[in-house]
C-alpha cells in the first residue's frame, strides 16, 4: 500500500493534506450508481482513510498538521453537482469532527492542529 511505502521510505509524516476532489456534473437521476460511488471514495472515504493511517503516528509524535480542503459547495449545492456537494459537506463535518476527537478523546491530541 502506498501508506506503508511513505512510511518506510520517509518515516511518519507530521502533516496530511486532504485534498481531493473530483465531480461529474450528472443530475441525480442521470448519474450512474459507480460514478457516485467514485466521487464519494476519492472525495471523502479517502480522508478517513488517510486520517485513520497517518494520524496515529502523528499522537506519537505529539505533533503533526491535519488539513482539509473542502469548497463552497460544503455550503450551498448546485444543479448537477448535489453528488460532490454533499462529499464537500462530508469533509467538512469530517474536519470538525476529528477536531472534536482530538481535543476530547486523545491524551496527546492537543499537539495536532487541523486547518
Amino acid at each position: 500500500m502506498t501508506c506503508q511505502t511513505i512510511r518506510k521510505e520517509h518515516g511518519n509524516p507530521s502533516i496530511l493534506v486532504n485534498n481531493a476532489g473530483i465531480g461529474t456534473e450528472a443530475s441525480i437521476i442521470h448519474s450512474s450508481a459507480k460514478a457516485t460511488d467514485r466521487i464519494f471514495k476519492v472525495n471523502i472515504a479517502s480522508h478517513f482513510i488517510l486520517i485513520k493511517e497517518f494520524l496515529p503516528g502523528m499522537l506519537e509524535a505529539k505533533k503533526g498538521h491535519i488539513v482539509t480542503i473542502a469548497s463552497m459547495a460544503s455550503f450551498m449545492s448546485a444543479p448537477g453537482g448535489v453528488d460532490y456537494c454533499c462529499t464537500k459537506v462530508g469533509a467538512l463535518y469530517l474536519h470538525e469532527g476529528l477536531r472534536a476527537e482530538l481535543r476530547d478523546r486523545y491524551p496527546n491530541g492537543k499537539c495536532i492542529q487541523t486547518t
